[in-house]
C-alpha cells in the first residue's frame, strides 16, 4: 500500500527479471489490480518520485485501500471509554510536520526520483508543494483561531496510544486530512479516532472513496475554499450534520482497519472485488443496520466482528 503503486512496481520488476532468467513473458503491470492507498500520481512535481504512468491509480480496476497505521486499540475511541467521553471544545485539529522541510523516507530513483544517502537513508525536501500547500496554508491562516488546533508531533508519535495527537483527535469535530509526500494516513487516522475528515486532497482520492459513500462521514473540499473552512464547518456542527456523520464513523469504522480481530478492510476489499464481478459500481453500505451487501445475490454481513453466546469466534453476519 505505497503510493502510486511503488510496491506493485518493484513486484513487478522482480517477476519480469525472472520471466527473463526464465525465458517466459513477464505480466504486463497495467493488467493487474493494484492495491494503492492514493489516488492520483502527481506529475512534474518535485516533491515526488517520478513513476511510469502504469504505475499510477487506474479507476475501475485498481483498488484504493487504507495505508497502514493508526492501528493500536488502546488509542481508537470507539474501545477506548476515557477517548469515547471527550467533550468535542475544537472544531478543527491538525497534528503533524507543517513548515516546506520535510525530512522522508525516499524510494528507489525512477525516472528522476530522489535517492537518500546509504549511510542514512533520508533525504532532506526543502519544496513549497508539499501536501499540496493545504497544512501550510490552514496554518497560517487559522494559527490564531481558538477554535483551531495544530500539533506539530514527528511520524513516529502518530499512533502512540494515549499520544497527544489522539487526544487532539478525540476533542475535534473535524480533523484536517491533506496528503504529505505520495499519500495521506490521515483520513484513516481521523476516522477510527471518530472525528470527522476534512478532505482536502485536489485530484486525489481516497481510500475507498470510490467504493464507500464517504460523504456520510467525511467533508472533501477543494483548496480553494480555505478561506471558507470556519464557516463550512460551523454550519455542520449548527445544523446537526456533524453529529449525524460521527454517529456514522462509529459504524463504518473497522473498514479501514485491517488487523485481526477487529479489522474488516480484508474482507472489504474481497466485498469490492465481489461487487465489480456482479457487475455492480460499489457494494451496498447499510448505515443503520452497519452492514453491506456485497452483490445482490449475497447476504448482508455485520461490519463489527459478532461473538457466539460462548464468547468463540465470529458469529453468523
Amino acid at each position: 500500500t505505497s503510493y502510486c503503486g511503488d510496491a506493485r512496481t518493484r513486484a513487478m520488476e522482480r517477476e519480469a527479471g525472472a520471466a527473463a532468467a526464465s525465458g517466459e513473458p513477464a505480466a504486463d503491470r497495467r493488467s493487474c489490480v493494484a492495491l494503492v492507498a492514493a489516488g492520483r500520481c502527481p506529475e512534474n512535481n518535485m516533491c515526488y518520485f517520478q513513476k511510469a504512468e502504469s504505475d499510477c491509480y487506474v479507476p475501475g480496476k485498481d483498488l484504493l485501500v487504507p495505508p497502514p497505521g493508526f492501528e493500536a486499540p488502546a488509542a481508537l475511541r470507539f474501545l477506548n471509554a476515557e477517548l469515547d467521553a471527550t467533550p468535542r471544545t475544537k472544531l478543527l485539529f491538525f497534528g503533524g510536520a507543517i513548515e516546506y522541510q520535510l525530512e522522508t523516507i525516499c524510494s528507489l530513483n525512477h525516472n528522476g526520483g530522489l535517492t537518500p544517502p546509504d549511510d542514512l537513508g533520508l533525504a532532506t525536501l526543502a519544496c513549497p508543494w508539499y501536501s499540496g500547500g493545504v497544512r501550510q496554508t490552514v496554518y497560517r491562516m487559522y494559527r490564531d483561531d481558538p477554535r483551531f488546533e495544530f500539533l506539530s508531533v514527528g511520524r513516529d508519535v502518530l499512533s502512540k496510544e494515549g499520544s497527544a495527537y489522539m487526544q487532539g483527535v478525540a476533542r475535534s469535530h473535524f480533523c484536517l486530512s491533506p496528503y504529505g509526500v505520495g499519500y495521506g494516513t490521515r483520513t484513516k487516522g481521523s476516522i477510527v479516532g471518530g472525528c470527522i475528515p476534512v478532505i482536502i486532497q485536489d485530484g486525489i482520492k481516497v481510500e475507498w472513496e470510490d467504493d464507500l459513500p464517504m460523504e456520510e462521514f467525511s467533508v472533501r473540499l477543494p483548496s480553494a475554499w480555505i478561506y471558507r473552512l470556519p464557516e463550512t464547518l460551523e454550519a455542520l456542527v449548527a445544523s446537526g450534520r456533524a453529529e449525524t456523520m460521527q454517529s456514522h464513523l462509529r459504524c463504518v469504522w473497522p473498514l479501514f482497519w485491517w488487523k485481526p480481530p477487529l479489522g474488516r478492510a480484508l474482507r472489504m476489499t474481497a466485498c469490492v472485488l465481489a461487487a465489480r464481478a456482479s457487475g455492480l459500481q460499489q457494494p451496498k453500505l447499510d448505515l443503520g443496520a452497519c452492514t453491506v451487501q456485497c452483490t445482490p445475490s449475497s447476504q448482508p454481513w455485520s461490519i463489527h466482528r459478532q461473538r457466539s453466546s460462548s464468547g468463540g469466534g465470529e458469529g453468523a453476519v
